[in-house]
């Protein structure tokens, strides 16, 4: 049966070839149409899950957030926490940031390594902003970063 699929195959080449752009069209057509009936539901209204993340939505005041990885010098050295001080407060001024915290101005040990050689400033979102602001306020904190590391390592 293989033998004759197979010889049929080669006979008639083209038309096996055209079937099968035919067929790969088709696909791509309908299988593009999948994506516009697809719907986010979050789950059930009723659930005990979505009801408990609609609580802790509404109770907190916190939207997105972005961590920014200081890696390198020693944390505890005053270089170090001179150039974060100064990211966080870049971070801060950012539209749409509610608050940075970095190693030095919160009590957290989370936020310093254990070696010491790296810590994180934690970047907060605005909760209220429109997707697209929270999305570009995200954004926009790897361009402060550099930012800021160009101005250090230039004056460095």
């Amino acid at each position: 049966m293989l033998a004759t699929i197979a010889r049929f195959c080669v006979l008639n080449r083209r038309w096996v070839l055209l079937a099968w752009v035919l067929l790969f069209v088709v696909g791509i057509v309908v299988g593009s149409q999948v994506f516009n009936r697809l719907k986010d539901t979050n789950g059930a209204s009723g659930a005990e899950s979505v009801q408990g993340s609609s609580i802790l939505d509404k109770a907190s005041s916190m939207g997105p957030s972005a961590v920014v990885l200081v890696k390198g010098p020693p944390v505890a050295a005053a270089s170090t926490r001179t150039a974060v001080q100064t990211l966080t407060a870049r971070l801060e001024r950012l539209p749409q940031v509610t608050g940075a915290v970095n190693a030095y101005t919160s009590p957290d040990p989370r936020l310093r390594a254990s070696d010491g050689h790296a810590s994180l400033i934690v970047v907060s979102v605005r909760k209220n902003a429109s997707m697209t602001a929270q999305h570009m306020a995200v954004d926009a904190v790897p361009a402060a970063v550099s930012t800021v590391w160009l101005a250090a390592t230039a004056s460095t």
